[in-house]
């Protein structure tokens, strides 16, 4: 049956574009959804003249927060299942067109699809210069796939991982001038400083310099900007300046937070208050009462995918382990869990409303056994320092009929592995780490640990359960780019150890199942590993009296 197709534009004073962007869509639309957040210009007017046959046009309006939130708040509004993303300066092609109906007169097998962009620069295409592997999401169902929460850069996370890439390509207008292009390169360099201070991350002052120049030489040289000429050359200045007005105004951001913190600093009405002034207490009166925004403490992106792995299983009691200030908690609670959190430290916790236990999660952790329908611990696992005995504590008080949600650098991917190669660090832990002998403890904000695939199944398997699922949060693309170079040897050497080299029978057998997740293309390029973990069922688990005692004794 063919699948009727919404095509999404999403825009702000777009008069130049529209009219183009609407035409190129011929009769591949059932309906047209406009969503505009506040164009003053005469793009509306131009809209609703606009009459295409057997097509339906709706107009949405609504206040512009950041692109993620604007695009996901508007996906909702579509009236089919299957939604098309353009932006007002696409344009589809022919070939595009003929494509999406060919994906749509059934139905798709996949339900994400990425499309290839042919990006036009100041008149010219772009070739190279970083741009060559321009192939964002673009088709999807809008119920199984939603936008993460940076506001630049936006990633659609999909939460079967079902994707696929189209043949034909998007026509892309980047810029019509190079002022337009320069407002925006300093708009997005702002946005990212928001997204990294959201993460909690700081910048030395060197990297002001060193990080601009980093990000030219990589457009220019690695991804060959030299070939588009002064394009190429024009292209990876932009990309070095919006790295460096990102950078500038997170330092400025720390350095100006540094200051506020200080206990001479003054107040936000720049006149000095004194200690003993009724000022002074009824701010402190009030900033009791100002309950904190819990951050999510990952790199951008990571808690959005494991939300979308978690919202597809069964309400129920919620463990957060790691907890951090609770963005998660504060996720799963309002989506319908009874969340309880729990973490090494309750002082940054912002939530009064979620019960939180203070655990030391290198002993045994305060919670009855079977005590969680799902247990969730994100970017945890290479914080501490046995794996095997916190794997076995999740296990432990996890219900027989209950899930783990795990999450954790992946250090199989192919660009890991490099970097093991040439410097001996691998990408979880990528450098020495700094130890204070002032503050002993500070050592588990570092990846002390990480947590290769083959030590989570073994203990997973030890205490009676296994990976159901995997999932992976964003595609490396060098390790995209090495994958068909490494591949066979990857694939001969992984074979050789698994199955070759493996002479019980029973193992090789249980090892042919690994091996696919071994050489699974996931696993070879994503960044953030993401295992659902399931109790064996009991005719096939390890002996139950030997999983319990090892459960308790890990």
């Amino acid at each position: 049956m063919r699948q009727r197709l919404t095509v999404l534009i999403p825009c702000k004073d777009e008069a130049h574009n529209i009219s183009s962007c609407i035409e190129s869509l011929g009769d591949v639309a059932d309906e047209i959804l406009i969503a505009d957040s506040g164009s003053t210009d005469a793009t509306l007017e131009i809209v609703s003249q606009v009459q295409i046959p057997n097509t339906s046009l709706r107009i949405i309006q609504r206040e512009y927060v950041n692109p993620s939130d604007f695009k996901n708040w508007a996906i909702s509004q579509a009236s089919n299942n299957w939604v098309l993303a353009l932006d007002a300066d696409e344009r589809l092609t022919d070939n595009l067109r003929d494509e999406i109906r060919q994906t749509l007169a059934t139905e798709p097998v996949f339900d994400a699809y990425q499309i290839p962009r042919n990006n036009i620069f100041l008149g010219k295409r772009v070739r190279y210069s970083g741009w060559q592997h321009d192939a964002p999401f673009r088709l999807f169902h809008r119920d199984k796939c939603r936008y993460d929460a940076r506001r630049v850069h936006e990633h659609l996370l999909v939460a079967s991982g079902k994707t696929a890439t189209m043949k034909a390509t998007i026509l892309h207008n980047t810029c019509r001038s190079l002022e337009e292009m320069f407002a925006k390169s300093i708009r997005y360099g702002s946005l990212g400083a928001e997204d990294l201070k959201e993460a909690g991350k700081s910048i030395r002052v060197m990297s002001l310099f060193t990080r601009p120049v980093f990000r030219f030489f990589r457009h220019f040289i690695w991804k060959q900007g030299f070939r588009d000429g002064s394009i190429g050359l024009l292209l990876s200045c932009l990309a070095a300046q919006g790295t460096f007005v990102k950078y500038a105004l997170l330092w400025s951001q720390n350095y100006q937070g540094l200051i506020a913190d200080h206990p001479n600093s003054l107040a936000t009405s720049g006149r000095p208050i004194t200690g003993n002034s009724a000022e002074t207490d009824s701010l402190h009166d009030s900033s009791k009462n100002i309950q904190k925004e819990p951050r999510a403490l990952t790199m951008p992106g990571i808690h959005q995918k494991v939300q979308s792995v978690v919202d597809q299983l069964p309400r129920g009691t919620l463990l957060d382990v790691g907890a951090g200030e609770g963005a998660f908690s504060k996720w799963a609670h309002k989506n319908g869990f009874k969340v309880h959190a729990t973490d090494v430290n309750q002082q940054d916790f912002c939530l009064t409303d979620i019960p939180f236990t203070q655990t030391n999660l290198n002993g045994r952790w305060p919670f009855m056994d079977n005590s969680f329908d799902l247990v969730v611990s994100i970017e945890v696992l290479e914080h501490v320092e046995n794996h095997y005995h916190f794997l076995s504590e999740c296990c432990r008080i996890c219900k027989p009929s209950g899930r783990i949600v795990l999450s954790t650098p992946n250090c199989h991917s192919i660009e890991s592995r490099l970097n093991v190669l040439l410097s001996g660090f691998d990408d979880c832990a990528p450098r020495p780490i700094d130890y204070s002998d002032t503050d002993p403890n500070k050592i588990y904000l570092e990846h002390i640990h990480p947590a290769p695939l083959a030590n989570i199944e073994l203990g997973l398997r030890r205490c009676g359960f296994e990976i159901e699922s995997t999932a992976f949060n964003r595609h490396r693309r060098l390790s995209s780019a090495m994958l068909p170079v490494a591949y066979p040897l990857i694939w001969w050497r992984t074979y050789r150890q698994l199955i070759l080299s493996e002479k019980d029978s029973q193992s090789r057998e249980r090892n042919r199942k690994l091996l696919r997740l071994f050489l699974s293309k996931q696993l070879l390029t994503g960044r953030i590993s993401i295992f659902t973990c399931r109790q064996v069922e009991q005719n096939l688990a390890i002996d139950s009296d030997k999983t319990k005692t090892f459960r308790h004794s890990a």
